[in-house]
């Protein structure tokens, strides 16, 4: 931020703003007297000459945050393990926290039993931010359970129903300055006990089901707190098509009858287009590749793995059509990878009968098309695209709009394009003639 701070568009602590916001940060510092018209006539301007750049810079006021930061990680006499990927868990630990207004709770699952965390919020919070509480309500929850050493290397599935607190985690950044305090007290303990600690976003209903919701407010009259198993609320394990017995109907009715539901050990060869095989009259092994429509649906805690072998099958394989379902949990570990792979991602609530209330969370469906034989090769990121997957939004956005009858479309339109020519693929996805560029021998000007 320091370094990038005397670039155009970037505000007092170097953070890039948005052009209107830029506009209106120059215009107060103008009436502050804190520049003059021509800096800022010069500064407002598009063009940036970077023969002008300082040759010292002064840094912006986060620069020491960042520096306790840096020095909290290091303090650590030897170096620390991090565990990434472990070929032998241990223990898996899971838990929910959840802040109210003048309380807080958390519950965490071990081996011998469920940990309770009661309390009341001080005079201290009663100007913080919800955000805040529910975040620094995580984190002290993990201090307190790392002091009594039941944390260590320990794998930990942590609930939140505060989406800001597990993209914090995720990012490892904020702008707010007390969030992102918590973020390096988080990631400093992580070090310290040499454990993994994924965050992950729930619904607010499935935190009053768990009963953790009704822990923070003083009442221990709902699920674990009347005897109900930690891990009837934790369906990380469980696919999409496990948990709702209507979604492979759905499915074979808006993508057609030829769908090919993968298990995971398919994942590996059918999901790569093989078919078989024989061998040749050498003796050698001859792979029989067959095109198809394929559907994953991983459980949210191997969707990783899942999405991996998928995105390999999309470099060696192009014609085949991938359909991906997941139910909205353990995002951190996948939705990036997803939005990476999938040519249209839609999120899907739960308000259908085939991902009823009953599921809590939404449900994410991606789709991979096959690639098209002449420019733009794929239709991911294209005008026409981008205007279906609008209309898709608006219509899964409304509570008991099925997107059903979108989505077919989508797919039949998709279908045509191998059939039509260039010229016509490309206005179809841009929504006008591709501009002809006249060969140089041609002697055209």
């Amino acid at each position: 931020m320091t370094l990038c701070s005397h670039l155009p568009n970037r505000d007092e602590e170097g953070w890039k703003v948005k052009e209107l916001e830029w506009i209106g940060h120059l215009h107060n510092r103008l009436s502050e007297g804190r520049i003059s018209q021509e800096e800022y006539e010069e500064t407002i301007s598009l063009t940036y000459d970077t023969s002008k750049a300082p040759k010292k810079i002064k840094p912006v006021k986060r620069f020491k945050s960042c520096l306790k930061a840096l020095d909290s990680f290091f303090e650590i006499e030897s170096p620390p393990i991090i565990m990434e990927r472990t070929a032998n868990v241990q223990m898996a630990v899971y838990g929910f926290v959840d802040a109210s207004k003048s309380g807080f709770g958390a519950s965490i699952n071990y081996e011998n039993g469920v940990r309770y965390r009661i309390g009341t919020w001080g005079k201290d919070t009663d100007n913080e931010s919800s955000n805040y509480r529910e975040f620094a309500n995580l984190v002290e929850t993990l201090e307190v359970e790392a002091e009594e050493g039941r944390l260590d290397n320990v794998t930990l599935i942590i609930a939140t129903d505060n989406s800001t607190a597990e993209a914090a985690v995720y990012k490892g950044n904020s702008t707010n300055e007390k969030l992102f305090d918590l973020i390096v007290r988080f990631r400093t303990l992580e070090l310290k006990v040499g454990g993994k600690f994924i965050v992950t976003h729930v619904s607010g209903k499935r935190m009053v089901k768990q009963g953790t919701d009704g822990i923070s407010r003083g009442h221990l009259r709902e699920g674990i707190s009347i005897g109900e198993q930690m891990l009837s609320f934790c369906p990380w394990n469980l696919s999409s098509l496990d948990r709702s017995k209507e979604l492979k109907g759905w499915l074979l009715e808006v993508f057609g009858k030829r769908l090919e539901f993968l298990e995971p050990h398919q994942w590996f060869n059918r999901g790569h287009d093989h078919a078989g095989g024989s061998r040749d009259d050498n003796g050698f092994w001859r792979l029989k590749l067959r095109k198809g429509s394929f559907v994953w649906s991983p459980p949210p805690a191997a969707a990783d793995a899942a999405l991996e072998e998928l995105r390999k099958a999309r470099l060696k394989r192009r014609n085949s059509t991938h359909i991906i379902v997941i139910p909205k949990l353990l995002t951190p570990l996948w939705l990036k990878q997803m939005n990476k792979a999938c040519d249209f991602v839609i999120t899907i609530k739960n308000t259908h009968v085939f991902w009823p209330e009953s599921m809590c969370e939404s449900l994410i469906l991606g789709i991979c098309f096959p690639y098209i034989s002449c420019r733009p090769w794929q239709i991911r990121r294209t005008p026409k695209l981008l205007s279906m997957g609008r209309a898709m939004s608006g219509v899964s956005s409304k509570d008991q709009m099925d997107p059903g009858d979108l989505l077919r479309k989508l797919l039949a339109f998709t279908k045509r394009l191998p059939s039509l020519p260039a010229s016509v693929v490309w206005s179809l996805l841009f929504f006008k003639k591709r501009d002809e560029v006249s060969h140089p021998l041609s002697g055209s000007k």
